[in-house]
């Protein structure tokens, strides 16, 4: 089968993340909205912006940014499949899930996670596949 993978830049998150409002402690130990232009204030000491978005950031901010790409007013259609209307306003990746286009959706941002359970899939060539771990990198 086919497999898209989906990520940003670490700008694009910090952006994203300003616009979903999520919230982050700053260095007066304030939880407040996170906001680019003030991005110093939120980080604390020994912290590299890289470390600012969460795993769990990134990966909400990847599922709503996916679940986002909505159908136009001449989308009318998923291309290549005729039969499958699509609505003004409708969540393309939503229709895709629905109708099975699409398998699955899996977070690829814990780095660390994927490699030590990508080697126990690779090594069980003969023995149980790890798919009660998967669970963990779903969202």
């Amino acid at each position: 089968g086919l497999i898209l993978h989906v990520s940003a830049s670490s700008i694009k998150f910090l952006e994203v993340a300003e616009e979903l409002e999520i919230k982050k402690k700053d260095s007066q130990g304030l939880v407040r909205e996170f906001t680019v232009s003030q991005l110093e204030d939120f980080l604390l000491d020994g912290m590299h912006v890289q470390d600012l978005i969460t795993t769990a950031d990134k990966q909400y901010i990847v599922r709503h940014e996916l679940e986002n790409i909505r159908a136009l007013e001449e989308d009318t259609h998923v291309p290549g499949y005729p039969t499958l209307t699509l609505y003004e306003g409708q969540s393309i990746v939503q229709v895709c899930l629905h109708w099975q286009l699409l398998d699955s959706i899996y977070p690829l941002h814990d780095l660390e996670a994927l490699e030590k359970l990508g080697n126990k899939w690779y090594w069980a060539l003969f023995e149980n596949q790890p798919f009660g771990e998967f669970k963990t990198h779903l969202f």
